[in-house]
């Protein structure tokens, strides 16, 4: 099976229900998901690989 990469960027603010349940609905599905923010975020779900967007 091919893995994929998920791309996503949030500029501010904690993540809302919905963009928790979006994430991690990739990661359920064994997708690699990087989150590029422009500042800190305090609830992004485990296994989230967080960049710097800058």
């Amino acid at each position: 099976m091919k893995e994929y990469q998920v791309g996503m960027l949030w500029i501010e603010g904690p993540l809302s229900f919905l963009e928790q349940l979006c994430t991690k609905s990739f990661l359920d599905v064994g997708q690699h998901v990087r989150l590029y923010t422009y500042g800190p975020v305090t609830n992004i779900p485990e296994g989230v690989e967080v960049r710097d967007a800058r």
